[in-house]
């Protein structure tokens, strides 16, 4: 079982760990919600935001090239019912993009919460770090009067 219910397959037990961490990063509740924060939840509701979220995400697999109808056959197999091709692409707008977004930023905000809880007390007080790098590169002279200061940093370097 994935997306909150609806049931694709019967999953290896050891991938079921994954599953379950998936469900837990995008729970059906947080997807609906941010769904109709963003305005990619309509009224009608032809097309469930929560599998089509799971379509998208779980429907493209590495190095593999789909097309828009085996997306929305995928979509078709999870969610039980047909869709019209208009009603499925219709869903591609800005406002899935800024859906995504929110879910990007959500799984990347986890994943720095859990990689900080495994640092040590000492350094799990660190959010952000900053390098500085001292590489001097020289720039060809047709830049020198864009760039001065670099190109006088770079004839320092020579």
């Amino acid at each position: 079982m994935l997306c909150g219910g609806i049931k694709i397959l019967e999953l290896p037990r050891e991938e079921q760990a994954i599953e379950k961490r998936l469900t837990e990063l995008f729970p059906k509740e947080w997807l609906l919600k941010t769904a109709e924060e963003v305005g990619f939840l309509k009224r009608d509701r032809k097309v469930d935001p929560v599998v089509f979220f799971w379509a998208l995400v779980l429907g493209f697999g590495v190095g593999v090239q789909r097309t828009m109808a085996e997306l929305r056959r995928t979509y078709k197999s999870m969610a039980g019912h047909t869709i019209a091709p208009s009603s499925f692409h219709d869903r591609f707008k800005p406002e899935l993009i800024e859906f995504l977004k929110r879910c990007i930023e959500r799984a990347t905000s986890e994943v720095m919460i859990d990689a900080t809880l495994e640092l040590s007390k000492k350094l799990g007080s660190f959010v952000d770090v900053l390098t500085i790098g001292s590489t001097i590169l020289q720039l060809h002279d047709s830049l020198a009067d864009k760039c001065p200061p670099c190109v006088r940093l770079a004839a320092v370097g020579t």
